[in-house]
């Protein structure tokens, strides 16, 4: 209750006049005690509590309105009933634990020194206040959230919280009752520390459950408050938590990510990102290399004759005459050892092509034939099958990381978190992902050998004779050939417009050679 029966007062008191702002708090609080001002944290909460997830819940209910692609576990779906049961026990619990631990909490908010006099507090102190309280309440929930991981606070306590695996806004504050309790700490700590104005106090609390319910949401929208703001934490990062339940290595922080960081538990977190990642790259990949096509020969096509120099020219192609061999181009023939014909296609082939019983036509520059992607590998699209098996290594090397620990502990004595079942099935699949991950290094191995010699996988085979390949350049331009030279497309499976306007090699007809050595012969 404010020490002045006018505003005229007020102002005298603070030697200037009041502004709009201060009016209207004195308008509203003067004749009120301040036991009744902090009881409007109960009011605030229960509406925060009722109509912020409100328009969660009819997210949830119209995710076929295109909301789907935002949710974060696509395939959990909650019912309508089943957020209205979660919402009756979060009512319940307020009205049995928060609301009575609000009003008799009240003694403390008057030891701490909360005001809810005049003047009110400028923006900036509200702002640095409200600053001081989130780093206050993340750093020491952070602990208490992580001892509720352990074993006896997770099951005692915690594991109401987590029978979510993919949370909702309701949820936020959906828990043992005394988690409420215990984690009401860390929420009153940042006040007691830097005592503020009631307005403040308010706002704190407000911000707090508003932002709890927004990490609960389920939802990664593209105005989450992590693409603005540094270190937080959000949905995503906060709805793994969830999927992942009651493991040690888990993302513990309420709001920032620092701790989680510092101290090592966001380590499956991020493995788990990287493994995401990884996993669109190879379907990108894969994708890219089942549906382009590896080159092949264009009908008709033959070798450009210089009849000034009396010879043939097989890095120029037209598309012109016949595929029969007539007598002119038979002696064409025998007389260049580069000039080569397809007896299947009835056709000329540039130079590096090959004919694919299985596809039934000659591929520029075939590598092989791989089931795996029901495709041809050639000229077009060696780069992405390369890519395919990189970024497969990757994703199964990452895999077998994260199954490492559980795999250690079949060998461990004690107490474990898994099921026997589980612990058997996680154990084999580690054994047969490591088996197939060393597989996959021994292939990528050696087609980067290829790469860097110039050469495919046949043209390997038919010149392990000789020693000398008159098509190998040197490791950097052998591997700009595949890859382009622009560096930024490397790694993605498609090259930039300037590779393919000046660089014949990436068409499959044109491949420059070494002027020292003759030409082989071409089979």
């Amino acid at each position: 209750m404010l020490p002045f029966d006018t505003i005229e007062e007020a102002a005298t008191f603070m030697g200037r006049n009041l502004t709009a702002a201060e009016t209207m708090w004195f308008k509203y609080s003067a004749k009120k005690s301040d036991y009744y001002l902090y009881c409007h944290n109960i009011l605030f909460l229960f509406l925060i509590f009722s109509v912020v997830p409100l328009p969660l819940v009819f997210v949830e209910m119209m995710r076929s309105l295109g909301f789907d692609k935002y949710k974060i576990q696509p395939k959990v779906s909650l019912s309508l009933p089943e957020m209205f049961k979660c919402y009756k026990d979060v009512m319940r619990m307020f009205v049995l634990v928060v609301g009575p631990l609000q009003l008799v909490s009240y003694p403390s908010i008057k030891i701490i020194g909360i005001r809810t006099g005049l003047p009110l507090p400028s923006l900036w102190e509200i702002v640095a206040q409200l600053t001081v309280y989130f780093m206050i309440e993340d750093y020491t929930n952070y602990w208490i959230h992580r001892f509720l991981h352990g074993k006896w606070g997770y099951e005692k306590i915690h594991r109401v919280h987590h029978e979510y695996t993919a949370p909702i806004g309701f949820a936020a504050p959906y828990a043992h009752w005394l988690e409420v309790l215990i984690l009401g700490i860390p929420s009153f700590l940042g006040p007691a520390i830097v005592p503020g104005h009631m307005i403040t106090f308010w706002l704190w609390i407000a911000l707090r459950q508003i932002e709890a319910i927004e990490t609960h949401s389920g939802y990664d929208f593209p105005w989450t408050p992590t693409r603005f703001i540094p270190f937080y934490g959000g949905a995503d990062y906060h709805d793994y938590h969830h999927y992942v339940g009651g493991q040690s290595q888990s993302n513990f922080a309420s709001v920032f990510t620092y701790c989680d960081y510092i101290y090592g538990t966001d380590k499956g977190y991020r493995y788990h990102k990287k493994v995401l990642r990884k996993l669109v790259m190879v379907m990108w990949c894969y994708s890219s290399v089942v549906v382009t096509d590896p080159g092949g020969v264009p009908p008709n096509w033959r070798p450009l004759t210089d009849e000034e120099k009396g010879d043939a020219d097989p890095l120029v192609g037209s598309s012109y005459g016949s595929a029969q061999l007539d007598p002119k181009q038979s002696a064409m023939v025998a007389a260049s050892q580069e000039i080569r014909f397809c007896h299947k296609c009835k056709q000329f082939k540039p130079p590096r092509a090959h004919h694919c019983s299985v596809c039934r036509r000659c591929i520029l520059k075939m590598d092989h034939h791989c089931v795996w992607v029901v495709n041809c590998v050639g000229a077009l699209n060696y780069k992405y099958f390369l890519l395919f098996l990189f970024y497969t290594f990757l994703e199964t090397t990452l895999v077998s990381l994260l199954l490492l620990r559980v795999f250690m502990e079949f060998f461990m004595e004690g107490e474990i978190d898994e099921t026997p079942g589980s612990l058997a099935a996680t154990f084999i699949t580690f054994v047969l992902n490591i088996a197939f991950t060393l597989s996959i290094l021994g292939f990528l191995i050696m087609h980067i050998t290829l790469v860097g010699a110039n050469t495919s996988t046949i043209e390997a085979y038919e010149k392990k004779t000789s020693p000398k390949w008159r098509y190998d350049l040197g490791w950097k331009k052998n591997f700009e050939q595949v890859f382009g030279l622009d560096k930024k497309y490397w790694f993605i499976p498609a090259y930039s417009e300037d590779d393919l306007r000046r660089m014949p090699a990436l068409h499959g007809f044109e491949y420059p050679t070494r002027p020292d050595l003759e030409p082989l012969q071409q089979h």
